[in-house]
């Protein structure tokens, strides 16, 4: 049980990540493109970075919901 809630873990510390990326947008700094370009990328980069860290905290929940339901005495099917 404890290992899958480590597992669950990293899947929690990148969401949490890519979310601070999407809020703060330091990824535009990478980007060597005029203003009027940018104002296509900044919102598609955001709307990229934000839904890539909600899967991963989804992914992360049903570890951590999958690890507290999980019974070693009580074999699947």
């Amino acid at each position: 049980r404890w290992l899958v809630y480590l597992a669950a873990l990293i899947p929690l510390g990148a969401g949490i990540a890519h979310l601070i990326k999407a809020w703060r947008a330091k990824f535009e700094r990478y980007f060597q493109c005029d203003e009027q370009t940018m104002r296509v990328v900044r919102p598609i980069s955001r709307i990229g970075l934000a839904a890539r860290g909600c899967v991963l905290l989804i992914i992360a929940a049903l570890l951590l919901t999958g690890g507290s339901r999980y019974s070693p005495t009580d074999p699947p099917g």
